[in-house]
């Protein structure tokens, strides 16, 4: 059953930029749902609404954000209701001939590029059921969100700080972390 409706800002290419109250479907298996807490405006964002990065659909714009995990679909194992997070619009396969070598920052496999879900579906629905897609794979925009469960990375001690380290991001090669 989906969510109540709640506002989302959201970049749609026949209305441009405007509120609109989106409803989400609940976590289904290997998904997490997050109640966001923070979200960062990135010049990307900028991009859809000025039409450098042209977009045929209706998109909840936002792709970085921090928040705390509220349910949990079948089989996620990584996260648990409660549990604090950064999200970023990066989302590795772990699949991948790169992913497999460990080069998840190569990733080849990943949807979010084409503003989708792993699946390609969308987690978020109009007052009308029209699908409104997440920009990026995350739609940070709105209240709450669905998401893959490789998405979210837990803050280290479960901390609260916004300048959390995220140890499951992908590291470039040559940093600290590869």
């Amino acid at each position: 059953m989906p969510s109540p409706l709640s506002p989302a800002v959201v970049f749609d290419p026949e209305r441009g930029l405007h509120i609109r109250q989106v409803s989400r479907r609940p976590a289904g298996p290997g998904e997490v749902e997050i109640e966001v807490r923070a979200a960062g405006v990135c010049h990307s964002d900028l991009h859809i609404v000025s039409g450098d990065w042209p977009t045929d659909r209706p998109l909840v714009l936002g792709h970085e954000a921090a928040g705390v995990v509220t349910g949990t679909g079948p089989g996620v194992t990584s996260v648990r209701p409660g549990d604090h997070v950064v999200l970023s619009w990066f989302a590795p396969c772990r699949r991948c001939r790169r992913c497999a070598a460990g080069q998840a920052w190569l990733c080849t496999g990943t949807k979010a590029v084409a503003n989708t879900l792993p699946d390609g579906t969308t987690p978020f629905t109009d007052a009308e059921g029209e699908e409104v897609w997440p920009y990026l794979g995350l739609g940070a925009f709105t209240d709450r969100l669905v998401v893959p469960s490789r998405r979210p990375c837990g803050s280290p001690g479960n901390c609260r700080s916004a300048s959390a380290r995220c140890s499951a991001a992908p590291s470039p090669p040559g940093s600290a972390r590869s």
